[in-house]
């Protein structure tokens, strides 16, 4: 029993430590080669998934917050999660954050014209926004 408990332990820490990526690697990659030589600040990620993104940006000096449909799912104990809807206000002051990312998510919600206003709202004065979306026309799908 307790084997079973250490095991179980064990692998919830490996999990925290290593979320899942819930988009392609290479984005993630390619989110921390724009955002690497930018000075630090306060970065919202939204979706955050289970958090693989936040950890990797929280590991280069952001003060990293998170927000998603789906809060429950995300692992990173050191970064603050908040239940939030693209598709609506979400839950943070006008002007709070140097930095949002929206990875593969934008995609996903019924109203983007929304979500960009809200990132708007969001973002001080001269902050960066970065989104990303599939690229549904590459040579991989187009064969499927």
């Amino acid at each position: 029993m307790q084997k079973a408990q250490s095991d179980n332990q064990t692998e919830a820490a490996a999990m925290e430590r290593n979320p899942i990526p819930l988009a392609h690697e290479a984005i993630h990659e390619t989110v921390a080669q724009i955002l690497g030589p930018l000075p630090r600040g306060t970065l919202l990620d939204v979706p955050a998934g289970e958090g693989a993104l936040a950890s990797r940006l929280l590991k280069l000096g952001f003060d990293v917050r998170c927000c998603d449909l789906y809060p429950e799912i995300f692992r990173v104990r050191a970064v603050e999660i908040k239940r939030g809807d693209l598709n609506a206000q979400l839950p943070y002051e006008t002007g709070e954050f140097d930095y949002i990312t929206c990875v593969e998510g934008i995609e996903h919600i019924e109203n983007p014209q929304q979500a960009i206003r809200e990132f708007a709202r969001l973002l001080r004065a001269g902050g960066h926004l970065i989104i990303s979306t599939p690229n549904i026309l590459n040579i991989e799908e187009r064969f499927k």
